[in-house]
This record gives structure tokens, C-alpha cells and sequence, in this order.
């Protein structure tokens, strides 16, 4: 779409184009952070992942 217009904007389009094309995806995963062997009670939020 472009920079011109915002995240949400681009994300929705890009949903858009995973589904028309069939490619799988889960949108805004959750995923565990880690430092030092350690499980940090925050989590990091992908936006898409693809083929899981």
C-alpha cells in the first residue's frame, strides 16, 4: 500500500493478500520472551506469523 498510509492500514491489506493467495497465517500471536534462562512475564506481540 505504501508508507503514506498507517500500520493498521498496511496490515489489514496485507491480511488481505495472505487470504486470497491461501497462504496460512495467525494474526497478532503472543510470544514468550526469554533472558538468560529466564521467562519474562512480558510478552512479545507478532503482528502475523506465517505457516505455523
Amino acid at each position: 500500500m505504501g508508507y503514506e498510509f498507517l500500520e493498521a492500514v498496511n496490515l489489514e491489506a496485507l491480511a488481505i493478500e495472505l487470504e486470497t493467495r491461501d497462504i496460512p497465517f495467525n494474526k497478532e500471536v503472543e510470544l514468550p520472551v526469554f533472558c538468560k534462562g529466564y521467562h519474562l512475564s512480558t510478552y512479545y506481540r507478532a503482528d502475523y506469523i506465517f505457516y505455523e
